[in-house]
């Protein structure tokens, strides 16, 4: 009976252990990535934080938490962030939002509301931390902006995987359901899928330094509006300095109504509705969908040798 005893206190004594150790580990990883972060002139303000859940978990809760980019814009502020992670599995976590908090955009600051939102990720436990996969959902959310527009949806996620081949190559998919904005009618979805190529593989060694896209693989994308409908594929390269080029083949059915509600939103004219409708009318030839060959080259899209519009 001594002996079970003994060796009862000795594991609890070990995991006790292990858990100030690996609670210590991360204390020291936060403290070291917002240093660096704010070497790298990232703008981040804490009250303060906290690690706890001994015995089985290692929970970390943010306070009043403001992050922006050296750029200073756009900065995302939030009253509290909690992150969650078992203490025999510290690699892979879930970050959970609080219900309010907001994003100072360029010339606007916008209110994010909703039911619930939270992510999940898991990085390598050696090296350089690679990002192995991540997702986020958000559900419900609201957006209100202080110019005045608001948006909301049924669900938005967006998900990565690091692709075996590669540890620079990760596939990204995003879907937002049931979009509804001022001034326009729902959006039933919009989805994307693409393999995404980077100059160094994401991860917490690189959140600081210059990770860029390097091109886009086998990209799909699909927007569902009303009747309208739009779908495409290609792929797309870009620059050390980020211009895009590539090509993409677009198809749309019911482009009429498409144009309709890109006016009501204000991305288009209404003046030239007809003239473009005329003009698509006649390159469909009689059929119901419309097939587009688009190429990119320099950041600029061409219809043929028509340029379109450049990309920002």
């Amino acid at each position: 009976m001594v002996r079970i005893i003994v060796v009862v206190l000795v594991a609890a004594l070990g995991w006790g252990i292990y858990w100030a150790i690996a609670a210590t580990s991360v204390e020291r990883t936060i403290d070291n990535t917002i240093k660096s972060a704010r070497a790298e002139g990232w703008q981040i303000e804490l009250a303060e934080y906290d690690v706890a859940g001994f015995p089985n978990r290692i929970d970390t809760r943010f306070e009043n938490l403001a992050v922006a980019p050296p750029a200073r814009l756009p900065r995302w502020q939030m009253p509290q962030l909690s992150v969650f992670a078992l203490s025999y599995r510290p690699n892979e976590v879930i970050a959970v939002w609080p219900e309010a908090h907001g994003i100072s955009a360029p010339g606007q600051d916008i209110d994010i509301r909703h039911q619930d939102m939270r992510a999940s990720a898991k990085v390598q436990i050696s090296g350089d931390m690679a990002l192995e996969s991540a997702t986020l959902v958000a559900k419900q959310p609201q957006l209100r902006s202080s110019l005045g527009w608001q948006a909301t949806a049924r669900e938005a996620r967006i998900a990565t995987l690091q692709m075996p081949e590669s540890r620079e190559k990760h596939r990204i998919g995003g879907e937002i359901t049931d979009l509804a904005f001022s001034g326009a009618p729902d959006i039933q979805r919009i989805w994307l899928d693409a393999t995404l190529g980077f100059n160094a593989p994401p991860s917490l060694a690189n959140l600081q330094g210059p990770l860029a896209v390097t091109a886009a693989e086998d990209v799909k994308f699909e927007l569902l509006w009303g009747r309208a409908r739009l779908e495409g594929t290609g792929d797309i390269t870009f620059s050390e300095s980020g211009v895009a080029n590539g090509a993409l083949t677009v198809s749309i059915k019911g482009w009429a109504d498409l144009l309709e509600h890109l006016a009501r939103i204000g991305a288009l004219n209404t003046s030239q509705i007809p003239q473009i409708t005329g003009m698509l009318d006649a390159m469909a030839a009689g059929e119901e969908t419309l097939q587009l060959p688009l190429n990119l080259r320099s950041g600029t899209v061409f219809l043929g040798p028509i340029p379109v519009f450049t990309l920002p």
